[in-house]
């Protein structure tokens, strides 16, 4: 186990973040930054659609406890926005990542269900990134024992023959697609096919397994 930094901390929220259909901006400068914070400067800036975040990593001392105060004074009146505070001390993490549980697979197999039948196309398409590397642990857990570049887990998964040539070209091709979603495109389409093709590569692979 490994004590957490405060920009591995943020790092990992972003990485989750964003596979909920998040944009995050870590450490926030300038006009990023809303007026009525003051001189406050939170960690991170999350937003999805009219859901905002305001993020603060904080420890367990009292400078965290009267800054976390001031951050809550400053955002009374601000409904539009959610303060999330993230406590460290004392953080620990694997060292390397376990696989999912397969009620875990399942859950959120559900959740990107629901976004489906919502209409929310690119969260759906996102958090299926994050099932399609969720799934491929199981087969291969000393290979993506650590977080994979969306590159990167698609030829490792293609290397080991757990998907055909062609889901790895579609892949590949989608990454593009990701990538812009992920990185504040707000006008990327991701269609209902992009998000049943991925369906069914993921339900495939997750019956071979």
């Amino acid at each position: 186990m490994s004590i957490l930094t405060e920009m591995e901390v943020l790092q990992k929220l972003k990485e989750s973040l964003e596979a909920e259909g998040y944009t995050v901006n870590i450490n926030p400068r300038g006009m990023d930054v809303p007026s009525f914070l003051g001189s406050l400067s939170p960690d991170a800036i999350a937003k999805r659609g009219e859901r905002k975040l305001l993020i603060e990593v904080l420890s367990r001392s009292r400078d965290s406890q009267a800054k976390l105060e001031r951050f809550r004074a400053a955002i009374a009146g601000h409904s539009d926005w959610t303060f999330l505070p993230v406590w460290t001390s004392g953080q620990t993490v694997p060292s390397t990542l376990e696989p999912p549980t397969q009620s875990a697979i399942r859950k959120k197999f559900g959740e990107i269900e629901a976004l489906k039948l919502g209409g929310f196309l690119v969260p759906a398409f996102l958090a299926q990134w994050s099932l399609f590397e969720a799934i491929s642990r199981r087969y291969m857990p000393d290979q993506l024992a650590r977080y994979q570049t969306p590159k990167t887990l698609v030829e490792k998964v293609a290397s080991m023959a757990l998907i055909t040539n062609q889901e790895a070209s579609r892949l590949r091709k989608l990454i593009k697609l990701r990538n812009q979603a992920v990185h504040g495109q707000l006008d990327v389409e991701v269609t209902k096919n992009d998000v049943a093709e991925f369906d069914k590569l993921l339900r495939d692979l997750e019956v071979t397994r």
